[in-house]
């Protein structure tokens, strides 16, 4: 696997689809892949994580480990990648190619039916954006998700080893 290093141009792209995509009426899409390509990486991934109330960063990231505990830790599906709804998120950022990552947040008050909303906020509530770029994409079916071994293990020619990594 690749040492995940974070990258600011992933990360402006990140923030700029939080902003963008915090609507006043709560609706929040992912944006078109060549939106967020960045030079030299031409294949970039994401991953969205909206939440009503307020929560540390770390609950999302745990939230896709607990993902890949439960469901996708068996040597069968280390050997290919299968496309398997609940843990493709986690899958595409984890996949032993992928070495960037930016992210990026925003939170609003959201107002589920704009037409009604009055002074006062009534059935408004507040919405928090996370949004995570990381490259290359992964999620290639039939691929290998990552191969197990030792630090350093198949590393490519054009990388340098760092063996305090945990592998």
């Amino acid at each position: 696997m690749l040492e995940m290093r974070w990258d600011t141009q992933l990360a402006e792209v990140a923030q700029a689809l939080a902003e963008r995509c915090s609507t006043p009426e709560g609706i929040v899409s992912h944006d078109r892949p060549d939106d967020r390509t960045t030079l030299p990486i031409l294949r970039v991934g994401q991953n969205m994580f909206i939440q009503r109330a307020a929560f540390k960063a770390n609950v999302a990231v745990k939230w896709r480990f607990d993902v890949w505990e439960n469901y996708l830790y068996s040597s069968s599906k280390r050997e290919k990648y299968e496309a398997v709804q609940a843990a493709k998120y986690f899958t595409r950022i984890a996949w032993a190619r992928s070495y960037a990552l930016g992210c990026g947040f925003t939170y609003s008050v959201v107002h589920p039916n704009m037409q009604k909303a009055n002074a006062r906020n009534e059935g408004a509530f507040m919405m928090f954006i996370y949004v995570c770029n990381y490259a290359p994409s992964g999620n290639l079916i039939d691929k290998k998700l990552f191969w197990p071994g030792p630090p350093c293990f198949l590393c490519p020619e054009d990388t340098v080893c760092n063996k305090t990594s945990a592998g």
